[in-house]
């Protein structure tokens, strides 16, 4: 795996840091997230559940996870965009919601 940018691991510590939630209307500028501003992120929370921050520890195994590589993957093709919606589930991605700019 090639070293990671700092938006992008600053990105994989965010959504460890939602861990379950999301983060909505992330910009994409020439394939690397903006995180400046902070994008809003909205928190599922699980009442009765340990909800607490956890510590974000990167690892191969985190990095060979299929949806974070399809997320590396869709940052690599996107160029300039924006994820309308970034669902994290345990910290890793799971689900994105984005705009389709095909209108054939």
């Amino acid at each position: 795996m090639k070293p990671l940018s700092k938006p992008r691991m600053q990105l994989f510590e965010l959504l460890h840091d939602v861990y379950y939630g999301i983060i909505e209307n992330l910009v994409i500028k020439d394939g690397e997230p903006v995180l400046d501003p902070r994008p809003r992120v909205v928190r599922k929370i699980k009442l009765g559940g340990d909800n607490g921050p956890k510590p974000f520890v990167p690892s191969a195994a985190y990095f060979a996870n299929p949806a974070v590589a399809d997320l590396l993957n869709f940052l690599d093709g996107c160029g300039n965009g924006e994820i309308q919606s970034l669902e994290a589930h345990h910290g890793i991605p799971f689900q994105m919601l984005v705009e389709d700019s095909n209108t054939d």
